[in-house]
């Protein structure tokens, strides 16, 4: 081998070594950066967290006036009527007390985690059981809340199929 093939031979070689070196040593594994809580979102949690208890605490649908529609045993067609009413509020008024939460937060993980940080403080149905799986609880809460409202900032990349 001529001096001029061994010096662009050993030149071949130092480069691959040199690149080999700067290759990874095995798989890269490629990570979604952690989702993270914004202020914006957490603090519309903790308004509509606070909301929701106060809404079940004093609604009439939860308290004595509830009950003694069914104190009977029976429920006439105006008390039918009284039932409705109350139910068409609660359920306004409990939408009104959710609702900012789906403009401060962004995306259905931060929407999901805001939600999971509050469920000891309000009932986001989001309580671990024995019987329903965490990540089923997840997808039924994406797609109950978000269902529709894709337009929103937080349920904006929601897509349906993918919490069925």
């Amino acid at each position: 081998m001529s001096s001029k093939n061994r010096i662009a031979l050993t030149f071949v070689l130092f480069g691959m070594t040199s690149l080999a070196a700067c290759a990874p040593s095995g798989p890269v594994a490629i990570s979604k950066p952690a989702v993270v809580v914004s202020e914006a979102c957490a603090s519309a949690f903790d308004t509509a967290s606070e909301a929701i208890n106060y809404l079940y605490t004093h609604h009439p649908f939860y308290g004595p006036e509830y009950d003694m529609l069914y104190s009977d045993g029976e429920v006439t067609s105006e008390e039918q009527a009284t039932l409705d009413a109350m139910q068409l509020d609660e359920i306004a008024q409990y939408e009104a007390a959710v609702d900012p939460t789906y403009d401060a937060c962004h995306g259905v993980e931060e929407f999901y985690l805001a939600a999971y940080q509050h469920r000891d403080d309000a009932d986001w149905s989001l309580k671990e059981s024995e019987h329903l799986q965490i990540e089923d609880q997840k997808k039924w809460f994406l797609s109950s809340y978000c269902r529709g409202k894709e337009a929103r900032p937080a349920c904006s990349d929601f897509v349906a199929d993918d919490w069925e």
